[in-house]
């Protein structure tokens, strides 16, 4: 980071007339060279920013989603003579691993002056249902007057299907740590358990909502009244939350019952996850089982079911 040195006069103690006399001599003589000095000074120090401070509160909780359920997250900012350091929490809510850079088309960082800084970590992949904490270095110095970054993720040849393509951008190119990951994120939010049918017999009743760090869960029970056996998360389908902003958080899925199958007039309960760090403006979720092709007949396998207005605690 460039240094903003700031110079002291030197002071010595005088008796008070003569340190009145020249107190009144300086405001007498306040010439070209003083002001030039103070408006240089300035300038200065608005150009280099101060180091190692808290950004305001609008430029906190930087993130960006990708409809394919990935998050990228800044947790902060580091700034050397050499090096633009960034650390990042990146959460992939996609059934397959993402690529967030590799070496013919690396990750990448842009200032607002027309820097450009590549990033070193050539390959970078998330793997499925998960989330990763990055540490990723760009290759410096930061150019002097730049004070603003944006963050590009395969930038060359990004797609909607294993490259997703970020531009996070407004990040203060100055040494900072946004706060809100200093402690760990636990909002519990007890629902009113209401039960939501399907034409077919099935009933669900949702009983808590509970926000992590990299993920929601919800407590459930589903009571099985069709006559056959039904997939609450069919494999060719998605499961999924979405908030206000249509972020999407998809269900990881159980180990040991991946489509959440539940036999004929059997029950089951416990707690679904997904993965994904809530969004700080999110107040309300939405809960969406086999979204694209499930189906609202009394005879569906497969049953279609959206469970909106769902509070997250603050």
């Amino acid at each position: 980071m460039q240094r903003c040195p700031i110079p002291m006069a030197a002071f010595t103690k005088t008796d008070g007339f003569e340190r009145r006399n020249r107190l009144a001599r300086a405001q007498n003589k306040l010439n070209p060279l003083v002001i030039f000095f103070i408006l240089w000074l300035a300038s200065s120090l608005l150009s280099c920013g101060l180091p190692g401070v808290t950004p305001p509160a609008r430029v906190m909780g930087l993130h960006a989603f990708q409809a394919n359920g990935v998050s990228l997250w800044v947790e902060s900012v580091e700034i050397s003579n050499d090096l633009i350091t960034l650390r990042l929490r990146a959460i992939n809510g996609n059934k397959s691993p993402m690529q967030l850079s590799d070496a013919t088309d690396p990750m990448l960082l842009r200032d607002d002056v027309g820097g450009e800084y590549p990033s070193k970590n050539e390959k970078i992949e998330i793997p499925a249902r998960s989330m990763t904490a990055l540490r990723v270095e760009f290759a410096g110095p930061l150019k002097a007057g730049a004070r603003e970054l944006t963050l590009l993720t395969n930038s060359k040849y990004g797609n909607n299907f294993y490259a997703p393509a970020f531009a996070l951008a407004h990040i203060p190119a100055a040494s900072w740590r946004d706060a809100a990951f200093a402690e760990p994120l636990v909002r519990r939010r007890p629902l009113n358990k209401s039960t939501t049918m399907h034409p077919n017999g099935l009933s669900m009743t949702l009983t808590e909502v509970v926000v992590e760090d990299d993920e929601i869960k919800v407590s459930f029970l589903a009571v099985n009244g069709h006559k056959d056996e039904v997939k609450l998360a069919e494999s060719n389908d998605e499961t999924f939350m979405q908030d206000e902003q249509a972020n999407r958080y998809y269900l990881i899925p159980p180990p040991n019952n991946a489509e959440l199958r539940l036999p004929a007039r059997a029950r089951m309960s416990g707690t679904l996850h997904f993965a994904g760090r809530l969004a700080p403006s999110a107040r309300r979720l939405s809960l969406h089982f086999n979204a694209r092709f499930g189906g609202t007949q009394d005879f569906s396998n497969d049953p279609k079911i959206v469970i909106e207005d769902l509070p997250v605690g603050e």
